[in-house]
């Protein structure tokens, strides 16, 4: 069978839509189109519109558009169409059935197929007209839909086949006499064209016919590969076959050109349609060119296989392969939407003997191969029975690949290398230098939720190159918000009179910032306070908004000098400060200083969300306490990190180690000490990081110069060097690492990357030598990429040809990390532009890109998780076959790994060492429709369960067979399904299936059910309380709805019971009723008689036949002109509007017809 769906998706801009039934007639009115449906399914009515329409005066509507949509009273004309008037357009349409021809016309002088106007829906933007009737046993429902703001007319065509057995060859065949630009007189020519037939990849079938005198247009189209279109005829009833019409064949015509008053058809063709099923051909009405590819749009046809199956070459997602990379061929049919082919693919080794591969039956196949290979598919049509082999396509086994076992992408499969192999380390993507006409020293670096950067330090630059603001004082805060490509989108200059020196910032959760540094400033320029020490410096706070103004700021210190060191938002949307301070108790400070009056403590701050402070702690020993680098950690406290050269004494516990060691304290989230660390060797360390890490415990980077002693485990490599500590959530040291050269690498910032290792970028001088691989020219940038354990990865020393300062390191969303620092260098070595002015300083901003520090494992099965035994070092992004994820314990089945869930198959499917261990069965079912339905429907219960087997239970009882996941139930119980594994059982809730009860429906025959012509029989039906009645003969029989009919004519009946309260309905048993005899017989010849004739104004008709008759006058092209239906012997017809030539004049009386010629003088 064809299958049909309409898919329709619009947008409109204004909705005015109405339908309307007068007598047997539908009229429809949109915006731009209004239209008319007869009884007889004809897009002609024989009445006139109601109200409201644009035809008026006429004696019908068939369609009518205004297709320049400038108003129906505007233009010339004001708008075209078809509808019903003397000489103007008629409409038929009709289906050839086992050889037989049925025809209906707008007049219903042809109404072979018996039906009606069923229902018509005017909602929202659409208008729905249905027409069903009945022919030779086949159902046939036309659907007719009008939107508000479109050009054209939608219609299907459903043909149900209930006739007892198999149909093959139906046409359907739709005709319109286009005489599209008539008012009410006027020009009938039209230019008809054939303008396209289907043909593979392109399915439209389109006949149009264009007015000569105003352009109006008319289009006939499908998208089926079996329509055609032909012109050549008025009405179809007058030329017998129908497959003609879709052939071409005198009269009609399939190809090419013409201009005349000649009518258009659209004709399908059904190859076959099995008993008790249905297809469905849809069509459309076009009354804009512009309009026809919308209109062929609204169809997703898809069609049966016929013949022999038509496909293109066999095609192959690679040319060639490695042993484990899968590719999938495939073969396209020359018509896509076909269906009803099988498929089954072939492979071969020489391209000459194919053999068939076991289960690949799709229209694709996807595999691996070891040795080169064609392959070929073999497609059969299950309907013709016919079948078709396609091209091979020829798949070889070259690997391309790395083919170097040192390179991040070594393929060990690859036979033939193609220069992929990738090497560490990082490498830049970009650099810019940013700065003023003076110094301008760079503080911090962070990567924005936009995936641009805020970068910032302090400046003594007016405006001048990269500086659009003047300079408030000495050094001034200089913040800069990048775009990802480094490009400046705003900047801020913020300070006072004095010197303002920005050290750290923070993007917030309102997308703004929060930053922190020192300042000596009074009340000036950007300033609102006052210094708190005569000059001194003491904390500068200050919140902007996201695109850089002020909305609060706050001086903090005491009497003697504060230095900030960082500034974070914390998780209750306040702030945390900390830093170093020498001042006692003054200003805002609260504790006194633990040391000599020329030493410092740490000095921690917290405030809240506007600024304010909501505690503090001054924590320090008898010496000196220095940085104080505070961030919160995961439980809501803090870590304080920095160097002390103190003792025992005050807040310290702990003795020094050297001269200065490391000293680490964890705050609670008030500020009260948890535990402390010092941490060192009997030299001196100096710590510029410290973050908290994602295993909760810390990383903290800073300078050494101490060989093995105390807390540290290898020698000083040359001056100072980096000196990196791993400390777990207590303060223990997990792992350190000293890492340097020769000379002195000093103030390392580390930062936790997304990998679990570790970025550290500080400064160098050292030349090739101890970690360093590379030279240094003065001092330079070095940055290094460390596992999780701290051993290097990879490293890139980076800078020109004078003194490059890196002072912060931020990773990146895309994996590499973002560098910021300021330098003396012009363009030289890695550094792409001059500074602005020769030896000052200026901002020196660089991204990195990724490399290698991660380690990858393979993944075989493509679940996610790699095994251990095979893995390789990459970069950030994950190699084709492998994964960041390792603890497979079974890589060929993607179904075992550490994330799955265990079942009970006796595997342990979690990786967890364990086999089946605490496996819990589960069951559920589910129904794909009502559970409550009328006898003889039926409902499909799915079960959904983790067990091996499942029984289907009907009242708590077993029902034999049930045992698959699906069940069918058209009777009335509870059902439910029990699934049982060697793990245990479990079963399902109950769905209940509640089964409406039919109506009775038996109708009998008052009478004989065999008369003559004239006479009937009354059939009745035995009524049923609360019922409604719908008599049948094929189709439904227009307002036959009462327990009684009377049949008048020959046929199968039977009526429709139908339960109100359920819509439970039954058809009744059959009664056929047969005319076997005629009223009265009419004479062969000589029935009538014409005078005169040749005849110039009247001719008379006379007859001795006193009974119902029609008779129909046509022109000599076959084309109606007028109907006259009568009882009377004898009538008169007025000639004054017609042409002269040559007529005739049919009389028919519903049996027999005799037709005579006369001639219009």
């Amino acid at each position: 069978m064809k299958h049909f769906t309409l898919f329709i998706i619009l947008c409109f801009y204004s909705v005015f839509i109405s339908a309307q039934i007068v007598g047997t007639n539908a009229f429809m009115k949109g915006n731009y189109v209004q239209a008319g449906i007869s009884s007889s399914g004809c897009f002609v009515t024989d009445s006139l519109p109601p109200a409201g329409y644009e035809v008026t005066g006429l004696t019908g509507l068939g369609f009518i558009a205004d297709p320049d949509g400038d108003g129906w009273d505007v233009g010339t004309p004001n708008y075209c169409g078809d509808y019903s008037n003397a000489g103007a357009p008629v409409e038929s349409w009709g289906v050839q059935i086992n050889e037989v021809s049925y025809f209906n016309d707008l007049y219903t002088s042809y109404f072979d197929i018996s039906g009606a106007l069923t229902s018509y829906t005017a909602a929202g933007d659409s208008i729905i007209v249905i027409w069903q009737g009945s022919i030779a046993g086949v159902d046939i429902i036309q659907r007719t839909v009008l939107y508000s703001n479109n050009f054209f007319i939608t219609t299907e065509v459903t043909f149900i086949n209930l006739s007892g057995a198999d149909i093959n060859n139906i046409y359907y065949v739709r005709n319109i006499d286009p005489d599209n630009e008539i008012l009410s007189t006027g020009s009938y020519v039209t230019i008809n064209s054939i303008d396209s037939l289907p043909y593979p990849g392109d399915l439209d079938a389109v006949v149009t016919a264009v007015g000569t005198t105003y352009g109006c247009y008319l289009g006939l189209a499908a998208r089926h590969p079996n329509a055609r279109g032909s012109f050549g005829t008025f009405l179809i009833g007058y030329n017998g076959t129908l497959s003609n019409a879709y052939y071409g064949i005198e009269p009609y015509t399939s190809s090419g050109t013409t201009i005349m008053d000649f009518g258009i058809q659209l004709s399908f063709y059904i190859p076959f349609l099995a008993n008790d099923e249905q297809t469905t051909v849809a069509f459309a009405y076009v009354f804009r060119e512009e309009d026809l590819e919308d209109a062929l749009a609204f169809y997703n046809p898809v069609y049966d296989c016929t013949g022999v199956p038509e496909v293109f070459p066999a095609e192959s997602t690679a040319s060639t392969t490695c042993a484990s990379e899968e590719f999938t061929v495939s073969v396209t049919p020359l018509v896509a939407e076909v269906v009803g082919n099988i498929y089954q693919w072939q492979r071969s080794t020489d391209g000459v003997v194919f053999t068939n591969i076991s289960g690949a039956s799709s229209i694709s196949y996807t595999t691996t191969q070891t040795e080169a290979t064609w392959y070929r598919c073999k497609v059969k049509c299950t309907i013709s029975s016919e079948s078709t082999i396609s091209e091979p396509v020829f798949v070889d086994t070259i690997c391309y690949g790395c083919m170097d076992p040192l390179a991040l992408n070594y393929n060990p499969e690859a036979n033939s290398d193609n220069g992929s192999c990738a090497y560490p380390c990082l490498e830049i993507d970009w650099d810019n230098t940013i700065g003023g006409g003076d110094d301008d020293y760079f503080s911090a670096i962070q990567q924005t939720t936009d995936g641009g950067y805020i970068i910032g330090g302090y400046s003594q630059s007016g405006i001048s190159y990269d500086k659009t603001e003047i300079s408030r004082g000495g050094y001034d805060y200089w913040v800069l918000k990048l775009d990802n490509s480094g490009s400046i989108e705003w900047q801020k200059t913020i300070g006072g009179s004095g010197d303002d020196i920005l050290v750290s910032f923070h993007q917030t959760t309102d997308g703004g910032y929060i930053l922190g540094g020192n300042s000596n400033s009074e009340i000036s320029g950007d300033k609102t306070e006052a210094s708190q020490s005569s000059f001194r410096a003491d904390y500068w706070v200050v919140k902007l908004d996201s695109v850089g103004n002020i909305e609060w700021q706050n001086t903090i210190g005491g009497n003697l000098y504060d230095y900030l060191s960082s500034v974070q938002q914390t998780a209750d949307g306040g702030y945390i400060i900390g830093g170093k301070s020498s001042s006692d108790i003054s200003g805002d400070k609260t504790e006194p200083n633990q040391g000599d009056w020329n030493t410092y403590d740490y000095w921690v701050v917290k405030l809240d969300s506007i600024g304010n402070i909501e505690w503090q702690n001054t924590i320090g020993g008898n010496a000196y306490d220095n940085v104080g680098i505070t961030s919160q950690t995961t439980d809501g406290g803090y870590i304080v990190g920095g160097e002390s050269g103190s003792g025992i004494s005050g807040d310290k516990t702990e003795e020094n180690i050297g001269n200065v060691d490391f000293w680490i304290v964890k705050l609670d989230e008030s500020g009260i000490i948890e535990w402390q660390k010092t941490i060192g060797g009997t030299s001196s360390e100096v710590l510029t990081s410290i973050q908290p890490t994602s295993d909760n415990g810390y990383i903290i980077g800073g300078s050494s110069w101490s060989d093995i002693s105390g807390d540290k485990s290898e020698n000083s490599l040359g001056d100072n060097d980096y000196w990196v500590v791993k400390l777990n959530s207590s303060g223990t040291i997990e792992w350190d690492n000293t890492i340097g050269g020769s000379a002195s690498d000093f103030q390392p910032t580390v930062q936790q990357s997304s990998d679990g290792g570790y970025f550290v970028g500080g400064q160098t001088y050292s030349l090739i030598s101890g970690d360093k691989t590379e030279d240094s020219y003065f001092k330079d940038y070095w940055v290094i990429k460390l596992k999780s354990d701290g051993s290097v990865i990879c490293q890139n020393t980076i800078g020109g040809s004078s003194n490059d300062h890196l002072y912060a390191i931020y990773p990146t969303y895309d994996g590499g990390v973002i560098l910021g620092g300021h330098s003396e260098s012009h363009s030289s070595g890695d550094k792409s532009e001059d500074n602005n002015v020769y030896h000052d300083n200026d901002f020196w901003i660089v991204k990195l890109g990724c490399s290698s520090y991660n380690t990858y494992y393979a993944d075989a099965d493509a679940d996610g998780y790699g095994g251990m035994s095979d893995s390789l070092t990459g970069g950030c992004n994950t190699p084709p076959g492998y994964s960041l994820l390792s603890g497979d314990c079974d890589d060929a089945d993607n179904t075992i790994h550490p994330d799955a869930t265990e079942i009970c198959d006796g595997l342990d499917n979690d990786c967890d060492g364990d086999i089946d261990e605490d496996v819990v069965e589960t069951i559920s079912i589910s129904a794909d429709g009502p559970t409550t339905f009328c006898q003889g429907d039926n409902v499909e219960l799915t079960a959904t369960y983790s067990g091996t087997s499942i029984q289907w239970k009907k009242n708590g009882s077993n029902i034999p067979g049930a045992t698959s996941a699906t069940l069918s139930v058209n009777s009335k119980g509870y059902y439910s399904c029990i699934t049982t594994s060697a793990c245990g059982t479990a079963i399902s809730d109950t769905i209940q299936v509640i089964i409406k009860k039919n109506p009775n429906a038996f109708i009998t025959a008052g009478g004989s059910t065999s008369f003559c012509a004239g006479d009937s029989v009354t059939l009745s039906v035995a009524p049923v309380a609360g019922s409604t009645y719908q008599w049948l003969k094929g189709g439904i029989i227009a307002g036959a709805t009462s327990t009684t009919y009377v049949a008048t004519t020959s046929g199968n009946y039977k009526c429709q019971v139908t339960k109100t309260s359920t819509g439970c309905f039954k058809n009744s048993n059959v009664i056929t009723v047969s005319i076997v005899c005629r009223e009265a017989n009419i004479e062969a010849e000589n029935t009538f008689t014409l005078y005169p004739n040749p005849a110039k104004d009247i001719i008379t008709i006379e007859t001795n036949y006193s009974t119902e008759k029609t008779f129909y006058i046509t022109d000599a092209l076959g084309k109606l002109i007028q109907t006259i239906h009568t009882s009377e012997n004898t009538i008169t017809i007025e000639l004054n509007h017609y042409s002269s030539g040559i007529y005739f004049i049919k009389m028919d009386d519903g049996y027999n017809s005799v037709t005579q010629k006369f001639v219009k003088e």
